[in-house]
């Protein structure tokens, strides 16, 4: 975008910013903003969609640097989620429709954890319907909004740590450390169901 001014157009930017993304937006809201706040319009991309209720850190990266976008996040990653215990929803987080509800009483964190421990190592996930996975050329959150449940494949991710941070039923916070491509609301999901 050009300068109104001076008809200059901005610099073209190359390397990475490490954006707080907060909650209520998107990661690709995100993106546009820094777009428009930068005037940059080709090659800007992101490491990684993080959920529009969650909020933590987006690597952003900007001109040649898109290149080594891989590099950067390819490594171990943190996340802390709470999870109500009890509950399961369309979306498996709050935003989606509750479908079944559940007796959480005499749950104890002992029980907790032996649930949490098939779930570190290599596993295999299933995505959440409401993901940005392609079927068939298609995001699955549009197909799901649409009301069409597709089969989705499990895929094998890693985690490395699940550290029961916080635990006062229904509550449960965690502390997860795994690798790329895992869904933390499919691993709150696939917990409760064990």
């Amino acid at each position: 975008m050009a300068n109104a001014r001076t008809g200059a157009r901005p610099p073209v930017v190359n390397g990475f910013i490490n954006l707080f993304k907060p909650p209520g937006i998107t990661s690709m809201d995100a993106l546009r903003q820094i777009k428009r706040i930068t005037g940059q319009r080709q090659k800007v991309g992101h490491g990684g969609t993080i959920d529009p209720l969650a909020r933590g850190v987006l690597p952003v990266c900007f001109g040649q640097a898109t290149r080594l976008m891989d590099h950067i996040v390819g490594g171990v990653k943190r996340y802390r989620v709470e999870i109500t215990l009890g509950v399961t929803t369309t979306t498996y987080d709050a935003e989606g429709e509750v479908v079944k509800t559940g007796d959480t009483q005499g749950l104890t964190q002992d029980m907790v954890e032996e649930s949490l421990r098939p779930w570190v190592g290599l596993v295999k996930q299933t995505p959440p319907m409401y993901s940005a996975i392609k079927v068939d050329g298609k995001r699955l959150y549009k197909l799901a909004r649409a009301g069409i449940e597709v089969e989705r494949e499990a895929r094998p991710v890693e985690i490395h740590d699940i550290k029961i941070m916080e635990f006062a039923s229904p509550k449960l916070v965690l502390e997860v450390e795994c690798g790329r491509g895992t869904y933390i609301r499919s691993l709150a999901h696939d917990v409760g169901e064990a």
